[in-house]
């Protein structure tokens, strides 16, 4: 019975985490909805990826055609 008690111990001390960790974090008191998103992506696959999803985006939400395209070089 020791194992299961040490589960439960294990648990609830993770559930005492996550309350003490919503209630005392910092949270952000209101939402902008002006403010920008800025996206970028490496200069491989994922530049092509992050294209398509500004795409894929833009039939959902507004996005306007100035956003920046901010391609890195990785590695």
């Amino acid at each position: 019975m020791e194992h299961g008690r040490k589960i439960a111990v294990f648990i609830s001390g993770l559930i005492l985490v996550g309350t003490l960790v919503s209630v005392f974090f910092p949270k952000e008191e209101r939402q902008n909805k002006d403010a920008p998103l800025r996206v970028g992506a490496g200069a491989d696959i994922s530049g092509v990826l992050m294209e398509a999803t500004v795409e894929e985006f833009g039939r959902v939400c507004k996005v306007t055609e100035d956003y920046e395209s901010s391609s890195f070089q990785d590695c």
